[in-house]
């Protein structure tokens, strides 16, 4: 069952369901304080169901990046941007102010509940395994709500409850609770690959590459087929992914770091749980596998070399 979801909400019901921010939202406040405004809330669940990610990361030109497009009311206006649908013709036009600029003020640019918010720290090195054990302990910002209910369009703002009340909609325990991919291939929402013509259809690959993994996790399936009907070749070729085997030098401190898969899983595609290990690593090991051997030396050699060390230093002396 389809059903046509509004933004504006005009039912009681509707009204008495307060709004928060969801996993993916993201704050944009580039420009906002300085201007006196509430910082802008983009919800990225309300535009996939409508339009595929390639719509505005290939079509319209959209970074992948938090903060990192300039965006004015200047170029909106001038149908830039956001401008490019909020324009009266394909959705509501700019004098609903409140509608975007809903955040609490002074909120910081984030992607709200995202893995890999701030910047990494000078010495991060995405090929150093030490990094790997303190990624997590800096990166997560405190995930209150970033809405303001004192916002006079506050109550005009539709619930995520209402967004995905409908019973097509496959659940998850995890990011804002929706399989997008199993939602999509049933049919229960029908986003546009095209800004204003809803029969052009994607350009599906269905190439799956296996990527293996050197520990015991699984075998990493990279699924083409799931990702272009979503997306663009361009959108992750050769920018973040080097199209040719072997030249990406993968690893989960680089991803959780918001590198490679980083760019879009745990901050807008399904987050990096332990949930979701195995929806990528989904190629278990033979029974006989064994793990290369780390490089790290032995407790002997380590004694040995700090001896070695301090009778150098005595020598110095």
């Amino acid at each position: 069952m389809k059903k046509l979801i509004f933004i504006f909400c005009l039912s009681l019901g509707a009204l008495a369901q307060p709004v928060s921010a969801e996993y993916a939202d993201v704050v944009i406040n580039n420009y906002a304080d300085a201007a006196n405004m509430r910082p802008v809330v983009f919800p990225h669940a309300y535009h996939r169901i409508r339009f595929r990610c390639k719509v505005c990361h290939a079509d319209l030109g959209f970074k992948f990046k938090a903060g990192g497009n300039k965006i004015t009311m200047a170029k909106i206006i001038d149908g830039k941007f956001c401008g490019e649908c909020h324009n009266g013709e394909v959705a509501w036009s700019v004098e609903n102010c409140g509608m975007c600029h809903s955040g609490i003020p002074g909120t910081p640019t984030q992607i709200h509940k995202a893995i890999a918010n701030v910047e990494s720290p000078k010495e991060f090195d995405p090929l150093n395994p030490n990094t790997f054990n303190r990624v997590l302990g800096w990166q997560l910002l405190n995930n209150v709500d970033v809405r303001d209910k004192t916002n006079n369009s506050f109550s005009a703002l539709q619930p995520a409850e209402q967004a995905f009340d409908d019973e097509c909609f496959t659940t998850t325990s995890f990011g804002n609770g929706i399989d997008w991919v199993k939602s999509l291939n049933d049919g229960c929402i029908a986003p546009r690959y095209q800004k204003t013509d809803p029969t052009v259809q994607p350009v599906v690959m269905d190439m799956d590459i296996m990527l293996e993994t050197p520990t015991s996790m699984g075998d990493r399936v990279f699924p083409h087929k799931a990702h272009t009907k979503w997306l663009y070749c361009s959108n992750c070729h050769p920018r973040i992914f080097i199209p040719e085997k072997g030249a990406n030098n993968m690893n989960m401190t680089g991803i959780l770091n918001g590198k490679w898969c980083g760019t879009c899983h745990g901050k807008v595609a399904f987050p990096i749980v332990g949930q979701t290990c195995t929806k990528c690593h989904s190629v278990p090991k033979p029974d006989d596998f064994e793990p290369v051997r780390s490089k790290t030396v032995s407790v002997q050699q380590w004694e040995e070399n700090n001896r070695k060390t301090a009778n150098q230093k005595r020598l110095k002396k």
